[in-house]
């Protein structure tokens, strides 16, 4: 830990509170799968490290079954000897790191902050009220906010209208809206015309049916019926979770069909066109505050939690993931930066309370 710099209460993050750090640092308490996971995933630390003198049997996982959501309680199978902690701390590489570990001034640039929605802003499908006072005190502060969601162009109006947000990208980059107050105006912009959409949601439909024929327990999204570019296939918002190979098969679908498809945390969108959530965002800040995202990353932070935000995740240096990104580290391309040691609204909101901290002034409001 001298070595790293690292203190106790670096590890919260990894071990869930500081008497735990205290309890497995001394030994009286053994690392949990999940205690494991956690410290493989975002420290780096090799699984042969984590797996020495194993002193229980792990716990078998049931088929269809990942290895986070196995079984694990303390007293029972499931857990580790805590030895080697030391080694793996040393360990440590680059990997994304505990938000609480960043030095002050690393945000000192941020204007603009993007943000995903599901399980980001959200948890368990509600909107926290942590969350949402977060996004009213951001923009106190000066912040500009724009969601970047997955989510159907019906949901967007309104996000647009009543939330206090700049405006937002929806459908993983088909669209952007933006309410203009003064004027009392929907802003409303697509990638594609209303002609190629329309052509794209005929193709969309065959690739509906096979989706449905392939995948017993996948189900068109609820949300499908407010949406003007993509298809958004359910697994897991509202029918029973499916498993790994499933969700791939979704994907197999409509790749097979020449289409691109995306991962979130509870659907796979699928659509024709060479865009995406980020393709969108570099149109967005050029119409609406004239300003090159390749030149000003500096100045952009976002925050995601699932595979569809890999690529805001390698682009923008300044990338946070909610907890439960953990989740997803082992399908993504490009990981963020730094990590919450809450989960999704509840983490937006330990980042805001974090980035607020930081910023004794508010930054200049750009002009719209």
């Amino acid at each position: 830990m001298e070595q790293q710099g690292l203190k106790q209460k670096d590890l919260v993050p990894f071990l869930g509170s500081k008497s735990k750090v205290s309890e497995v640092l001394s030994g009286q308490r053994p690392l949990s799968v999940s205690m494991m996971r956690r410290l493989h995933a975002v420290l780096g630390i090799p699984v042969a490290v984590l797996l020495q003198e194993p002193v229980v049997r792990l716990p078998e996982i049931p088929a269809g079954m990942e290895w986070k959501e196995a079984p694990c309680s303390h007293g029972t199978s499931g857990i580790i000897s805590p030895s080697g902690v030391n080694g793996m701390l040393a360990m440590i590489s680059k990997y994304m790191q505990p938000l609480r570990m960043m030095t002050p001034g690393t945000f000192g640039e941020i204007r603009y902050i993007l943000t995903d929605i599901d399980d980001t802003l959200t948890r368990a499908g509600k909107l926290p009220a942590s969350a949402y006072s977060a996004l009213w005190r951001l923009t106190a502060a000066g912040y500009q906010v724009i969601p970047v969601t997955g989510r159907p162009a019906g949901w967007c109006d309104l996000i647009a209208r009543q939330w206090p947000v700049a405006g937002v990208v929806g459908e993983n980059g088909a669209l952007y809206f933006r309410y203009d107050e003064e004027r009392r105006v929907m802003v409303r912009r697509y990638w594609k015309t209303a002609q190629e959409r329309s052509a794209d949601q005929r193709r969309l439909a065959a690739i509906r049916g096979e989706v449905l024929r392939r995948v017993p327990g996948s189900a068109v999204a609820a949300d499908q019926a407010y949406r003007e570019a993509d298809l958004a296939i359910d697994f897991c918002e509202d029918v029973a979770p499916l498993g790994k190979e499933a969700v791939e098969t979704i994907v197999d679908c409509f790749n097979r069909a020449g289409a691109v498809a995306k991962i979130s945390s509870i659907h796979v969108n699928g659509w024709f066109g060479e865009y995406d959530k980020l393709a969108m965002s570099r149109r967005f800040f050029t119409d609406i505050f004239a300003i090159d995202i390749e030149k000003n990353r500096q100045r952009i932070l976002y925050v995601g939690d699932s595979p569809n935000d890999a690529p805001m995740f390698g682009f923008f240096p300044h990338s946070v993931g909610v907890a439960n990104v953990l989740h997803f580290t082992d399908q993504l391309e490009h990981q963020p930066a730094w990590v919450t040691e809450k989960e999704g609204g509840d983490g937006f909101a330990e980042l805001t309370d974090f980035l607020l901290a930081l910023q004794p002034t508010s930054p200049a409001r750009p002009a719209l």
